[in-house]
């Protein structure tokens, strides 16, 4: 990744102002570099293309902004079959776990009867009776958080639980955080926090949807109206 390679993308900064480097990329030094220098090792440019080039031929996929809630969902099944607070990942059943997972999440807990039968071995009246149990606990579950009754009612919870963290934090101060132990004693009570209103808008408006994966923003509403 010479400084040639570099300067042929519009982020770089030579290109956007190459006086500031005498018109020569030599000059131009990277500041999260060591000592500012180019990477040179063409090794690790072809890994690093490689990883970058995975996503790029995602790129429909990820320019949708979709929703990644179908993969934590995966990540918490996969967990359960493999916890881990046990190393699991070089066992010979971990192979197993995942693809138990899999078949869950696809086929739902009858995966079990359906691995029985092809085994011919006899899925058992009761593990039958559970697992359709559950997977009619499942539908109802996902038919009833999916309403907007019920998607209201988690954003109203979320910003109730970050008023009342916001309260507490008035009342008794910073109680953890980085450095805390030099922080000292709080010479001034902050100012208290309003109770954000939530408001309908009427008229016309553009909605925004953006995912950052970051459950901060609970305590901010914004709306850009068209």
């Amino acid at each position: 990744m010479t400084s040639a390679k570099i300067s042929d993308h519009i982020w770089c900064r030579f290109k956007k102002d190459p006086s500031k480097f005498n018109n020569n990329p030599a000059n131009m030094k990277h500041k999260g570099l060591p000592y500012g220098k180019h990477l040179i090792d063409s090794n690790l440019r072809k890994a690093l293309e490689d990883v970058f080039q995975k996503q790029a031929d995602k790129s429909d996929k990820l320019s949708s902004m979709g929703s990644t809630q179908a993969n934590e969902s995966f990540n918490n099944i996969v967990a359960s079959k493999a916890p881990k607070t046990y190393h699991y990942s070089e066992s010979e059943s971990f192979d197993v776990r995942v693809a138990a997972a899999v078949a869950q999440k696809n086929e739902g807990y009858g995966y079990v009867q359906k691995v029985f039968k092809k085994s011919e071995l006899s899925p058992g009246y009761f593990n039958a009776k559970l697992a359709l149990k559950r997977d009619v606990d499942r539908s109802r579950k996902r038919k009833s958080t999916s309403t907007k009754e019920a998607k209201r009612r988690r954003i109203d919870l979320k910003a109730k639980r970050s008023y009342s963290q916001q309260v507490a934090q008035v009342r008794e101060g910073d109680t953890y955080v980085s450095g805390i132990e030099n922080a000292g004693d709080t010479e001034e009570i902050p100012s208290t926090v309003r109770k954000p209103i939530v408001t309908r808008v009427h008229g016309p408006c553009t909605l925004v949807h953006f995912d950052v994966e970051s459950t901060g923003l609970g305590k901010y509403f914004l709306c850009l109206n068209g």
